[in-house]
């Protein structure tokens, strides 16, 4: 009997650096005895360049915003050399990105929307839109990982599910060796660890850095932009390996989650690094949004720079606090990993989703 195989469709590589939450749920597919394949697109450039890995690599001939016709996509769509998207499938999954263009053409018995994000909350083509649009309809159901998304979807098949935190990669107990690259990097230190994108508030960073100029800002994930001139206490470390972010996080003394105001970040109950900062007992600053104040009123919320500062201060005099580890267990991977399991045996089977 062969094994069920499952396409899944998203814009990072699998074994990149950042670990988006469709690779959690691609993981449980694989624990439920499925063969995976990943695809994504490249720019011309990185598709040359790319070493290989368990992703594969699709080519796109221009940045995604300026991909505004259809006749593009199309021949994009037909000029890929990956096989995987001309044959048919147990189950697809995708997630809010231009790979839904991709998504509407692939045969599956299963197709699967992981809705994690306001689509056009990143500028994407209105073309794009429409085939989300056609995903909703199509799929057979949609995992929404925020519940402000619930709004408007067809309520038989869109479920409530958030990302999961995989609790192992934080473990509460061990010997943890601090990074070398943080040890000529001095305490007290505020971390923040994930994408820098457009949402990313470099201008409030940067003043927090010059009026708390005895503070260390350490900065972990692959920037696409940076200002020209940074203060001398804030340290960019690039990307790193999921499994290795929590020594940079535990050898750190509180986190910042500094991102502009936007309907893609509002849209959001909350960030997922929030439940990776409070695993390892990490106070936590914010901007505020009010999704985000209602998960979690312990983080400390700024609405300005001069409240970021405020915020700051108070997070390091708090210190850190192993107990706020507890808000994380219901985000666990067991517990969302046996809802998802019963959602998918649910739809294989056509019955009813129960909420």
């Amino acid at each position: 009997m062969r094994s069920k195989e499952a396409l899944v469709l998203s814009p990072n590589r699998w074994n990149g650096v950042l670990d988006v939450g469709i690779f959690k749920f691609a993981r449980f597919l694989m624990d439920m005895g499925y063969r995976v394949e990943h695809a994504n697109l490249e720019n011309p450039l990185t598709y040359l360049r790319g070493a290989p890995g368990i992703t594969h690599r699709m080519i796109r001939p221009l940045p995604n915003r300026w991909m505004r016709w259809r006749w593009l996509w199309d021949m994009t769509y037909r000029l890929q050399p990956y096989g995987g998207l001309r044959r048919e499938w147990d189950v697809l999954m995708t997630d809010a990105s231009p790979l839904l263009y991709f998504a509407n053409r692939v045969k599956a018995k299963v197709k699967i929307y992981r809705l994690n994000d306001l689509l056009s909350g990143f500028g994407v083509p209105k073309v794009i839109l429409e085939e989300e649009r056609r995903f909703v309809e199509r799929s057979d159901v949609i995992l929404v990982a925020h519940r402000s998304l619930l709004e408007g979807l067809p309520h038989r098949k869109a479920v409530y599910l958030p990302n999961p935190i995989d609790l192992e990669l934080f473990p509460a107990d061990g010997n943890f060796p601090e990074p070398e690259e943080l040890r000529g990097i001095p305490h007290p230190r505020v971390i923040y660890v994930g994408a820098i994108s457009e949402w990313f508030d470099w201008d409030t960073l940067i003043y927090a850095a010059r009026r708390l100029n005895g503070v260390s800002f350490v900065v972990v994930g692959p920037p696409r932009s940076v200002p020209a001139s940074l203060p001398e206490n804030i340290f960019l470390l690039g990307g790193k390996p999921h499994s290795r972010v929590h020594l940079y996080m535990r050898h750190s003394d509180a986190a910042i989650i500094p991102f502009k105001l936007s309907p893609l970040i509002e849209a959001m109950d909350f960030p997922n690094k929030v439940l990776e900062y409070f695993a390892v007992g990490l106070p936590v600053v914010s901007i505020r949004w009010r999704s985000f104040e209602r998960s979690f009123p312990q983080v400390l919320f700024y609405d300005d720079p001069n409240g970021a500062v405020r915020r700051i201060s108070e997070a390091l005099d708090a210190g850190k606090d192993p107990s706020l580890r507890r808000l994380v267990v219901p985000y666990g991977r067991d517990a969302i990993y046996a809802k998802f399991r019963r959602i998918l045996s649910d739809v294989e089977a056509g019955r009813t989703l129960q909420d």
